[in-house]
C-alpha cells in the first residue's frame, strides 16, 4: 500500500505545465530543399514521469526547390540534354501537436518523440514548401535544476512540397507540370525546458 501511494506521489510531483524554447538545423536529404532553419516554442502537459504531450509554433527558414526544368536539343548532329533546379527562400510557420516518451527518470533521460502538424507559407514568393509534415525524432534531456532542463534532439523532418517541372525536347516540344513531393532534413535541435 505505501508502495503505491508513494508511486503516485512521485507521479503528482513530475507532472504538470512545461513550456519550451528550441532552436534547430540542419541540412537536406533529398533535393527538394537544401537546409532548413528554425526557432519554436511548445507548450505541454506532463502526464507523469515517462509521458509528455505538447503543441507547438515556430518560425522556419528553408531553401527550398520550385522548379526543374529538362531541356534536349540537336547539337553538331547528336541530341544533348541538360537539368537545372531553382530554389528560393521560404519564410514558414510550423504549428504542430507533439508526443513524447521518457525510457527513465534519472537526471539524464533518453527519449523518444514525434511532431505532427502543418506548415503555412508566411512572405516567402514561391511558398512551396508547405503542407502537412511530421517529424519522428530521438535525444537526451538533461535535468539542471528544479524545473529546469536543457536537451539535445535528433529527428528528420519530412515536408509535403510542390515544385513545378518544366521540359522542352526537341521531338515533343514544350510541357510543364505540378509535381508533388517531401522535402526532407535532418534536424539538429537544442532546447530548454522550464
Amino acid at each position: 500500500m505505501s508502495a503505491v501511494l508513494f508511486s503516485m506521489a512521485a507521479n503528482a510531483q513530475n507532472s504538470g505545465y512545461e513550456k519550451s524554447i528550441e532552436i534547430y538545423g540542419g541540412p537536406a536529404l533529398n533535393k527538394s530543399t537544401k537546409y532548413s532553419l528554425g526557432i519554436t516554442m511548445v507548450n505541454g502537459y506532463r502526464i507523469n514521469s515517462c509521458m509528455y504531450v505538447g503543441v507547438g509554433i515556430g518560425f522556419r527558414y528553408s531553401d527550398a526547390e520550385y522548379m526543374h526544368t529538362y531541356r534536349s536539343y540537336m547539337q553538331f548532329g547528336s541530341i544533348h540534354s541538360e537539368t537545372k533546379t531553382f530554389y528560393a527562400v521560404d519564410y514558414l510557420l510550423p504549428v504542430y501537436a507533439r508526443a513524447q516518451y521518457y525510457f527513465t527518470t534519472t537526471k539524464v533521460k533518453p527519449m523518444i518523440l514525434c511532431d505532427a502538424g502543418y506548415t503555412f507559407n508566411v512572405g516567402s514568393v514561391k511558398g512551396n514548401a508547405v503542407g502537412f509534415f511530421w517529424e519522428p525524432a530521438f535525444g537526451i534531456e538533461i535535468s539542471m535544476e528544479k524545473k529546469t532542463t536543457l536537451y539535445f534532439q535528433l529527428g528528420i523532418c519530412m515536408q509535403n512540397a510542390h515544385h513545378t517541372y518544366y521540359s522542352f525536347s526537341y521531338y515533343d516540344g514544350a510541357s510543364s507540370e505540378e509535381l508533388h513531393t517531401r522535402a526532407s532534413t535532418l534536424n539538429i535541435k537544442v532546447g530548454m525546458k522550464f
